[in-house]
């Protein structure tokens, strides 16, 4: 074996050896944090989890739609702005 070959064979083994550990780690953590072991249908479900709007979001949300069918021009007053923001 070649010298160019124990290199190349050894920095392979690197990156596999790193990209375990840093696996293994996040799997540590998100079985500490939820106390489910990790699949990965449980990492997506996770990642893609959609939350519901509260009635305030909800509210806010059917207004700006309304005020930008009727009048979108309204939409760039700051006082407008600043009220949907809070």
């Amino acid at each position: 074996m070649t010298i160019k070959n124990r290199f190349l064979t050894s920095y392979i083994g690197g990156i596999v050896i790193a990209s375990f550990s840093i696996l293994a780690i996040l799997c540590i953590v998100f079985y500490v944090t939820t106390g489910t072991v990790p699949t990965p249908k449980t990492w997506y479900q996770t990642f893609t989890k959609q939350r519901s709007l509260s009635p305030e979001e909800e509210l806010a949300y059917v207004e700006l739609r309304n005020m930008a069918k009727t009048s979108p021009d309204k939409l760039l007053a700051e006082d407008v702005q600043k009220n949907f923001q809070d």
